[in-house]
């Protein structure tokens, strides 16, 4: 009985699809890539979804700038006190130097 129950069986499966394999768990070869930000920051929006194809210029994510805009405001606001300052000494050297043609 061992052996017909065995044939048994393996004719069953092969005539209602054993034959064929299945599998939910496919996945088709492509390529992936790893992708980081030159900046971090706090993320504002993410416009893709994992495994989601995208093209050469796409934007995926958009990180906060408003840190990078204030640190912008202050560097530009640095820079024109430090002009004004140059301006000032170079003002007050051009008298120096016309006090001291004046005394010769």
């Amino acid at each position: 009985m061992g052996p017909l129950a065995v044939a048994g069986v393996g004719g069953y499966f092969y005539a209602t699809g054993g034959r064929f394999i299945t599998t939910d768990n496919a996945y088709v070869k492509s390529d992936k890539i790893f992708v980081s930000a030159e900046v971090s920051g706090p993320l504002i929006e993410v416009a893709v979804s994992e495994n989601t194809p995208v093209v050469n210029g796409q934007t995926l994510i958009r990180i906060d700038d408003m840190p990078f805009r204030i640190a912008v405001s202050r560097a530009e606001a640095r820079l024109a006190a430090v002009r004004r300052t140059i301006e000032a000494t170079r003002a007050h050297y051009r008298e120096e130097l016309a006090v001291k043609q004046a005394e010769e």
